[in-house]
């Protein structure tokens, strides 16, 4: 899935320097049959994940560890209704952040791409990163990168395409063109993480790297 996030956004950036964006309008339908396509195939991964193969994805825990809860399990309604409200408290607070963000960036000097690729994709997520790294400390490695891996690939695959729509029916056009710095930023992020996990195993010394891997993408947005 996350390669498939790294075909959708080169191949805009290949065609708009192929084109030398003398047909702009040719990104943004572009972008919008993209978005389609990534759409399509999130919804498919959730009925591959939660139907069809959902036996590939239950977590191994031993009988003696788990754990069941002592009361009454939720109605669909309930459970629907508190991630509905739960979803909108996130928003308004995404907008008390996004705007403290903004202001601490011009106080500081900090230019727009890096406060948002680097500060405030690091604020928002700090809920599931902090997780993440509790998971990790248990030594639950797979619930780790399955949170990690998991944020990424949800921006990637439906946020990103949701925004596509939503500017398009706004009338604020939003193409997936993204610069050569960000694309390769991401298929690095991505070819860094398979190496990572194509063993089934790590440590710290690999956990030291990937930061440096992201310290090394955070300068580099840094100096934009």
């Amino acid at each position: 899935m996350m390669f498939l996030a790294v075909v959708a956004l080169v191949i805009p950036a290949i065609y708009a320097r192929v084109s030398e964006h003398k047909h702009p309008e040719h990104i943004e339908s572009l972008s919008l049959d993209i978005a389609g396509i990534l759409m399509l195939t999130y919804a498919a991964s959730l009925v591959f994940s939660l139907k069809s193969h959902r036996h590939l994805f239950k977590p191994e825990v031993e009988p003696a560890e788990s754990h069941h809860g002592d009361g009454p399990g939720w109605s669909v309604a309930r459970s629907v209704g508190t991630l509905l409200a739960a979803a909108c408290g996130v928003a308004v607070i995404a907008e008390f952040l996004v705007g403290a963000v903004e202001a601490a960036g011009a106080t500081l000097g900090l230019g727009d791409v890096f406060m948002g690729v680097v500060v405030l994709a690091l604020v928002g997520n700090a809920a599931e990163n902090s997780t993440a790294i509790q998971m990790a400390m248990r030594n639950q490695m797979d619930l780790s990168l399955a949170i990690a891996v998991g944020s990424s690939m949800q921006i990637a695959i439906f946020v990103a395409p949701l925004l596509v729509f939503a500017g398009h029916l706004m009338g604020r056009p939003l193409g997936l063109e993204f610069t050569i710095l960000e694309v390769a930023a991401v298929m690095l992020s991505v070819g860094t993480m398979t190496l990572l996990i194509r063993d089934g195993r790590t440590n710290w010394f690999e956990g030291l790297q990937l930061l440096a891997v992201y310290g090394i993408l955070a300068m580099a947005f840094y100096f934009i």
